[in-house]
């Protein structure tokens, strides 16, 4: 991202427990250079699994208006779909890297 960028983004990194986050201070360095990046970060050891509601209330902006870049296990991609519809707030796109934990 560059400041001539006009997208806003928000990631949300999700694992189980915040000592396995990596790169977070490279990811608070983006947000401190460009206001349009925001990040959070779920541990679900701490803040339990992420949600739709969840994701919702951490954007800063409607999920509903944008595009979801979702890299994750299928199941948690299809709860966090679910959710999103079920409150009116599907994304215009999905695009997902399919793996899963072995």
């Amino acid at each position: 991202m560059t400041a001539a960028d006009r997208r806003d983004i928000h990631l949300v990194y999700a694992l189980r427990t915040p000592e396995e986050a990596v790169g977070v201070d490279t990811l608070a360095a983006a947000a401190a250079r460009n206001p349009r990046f925001s990040y959070r970060v779920v541990a679900s050891a701490r803040d339990g699994r992420l949600t739709a509601e969840g994701l919702i209330g951490s954007a800063p902006f409607p999920v509903g208006k944008a595009d979801l870049w979702f890299c994750g296990p299928a199941g948690l991609k299809d709860g966090i779909l679910a959710g999103l519809r079920a409150q009116g707030q599907s994304p215009r796109r999905v695009r997902f890297e399919h793996f899963e934990f072995a």
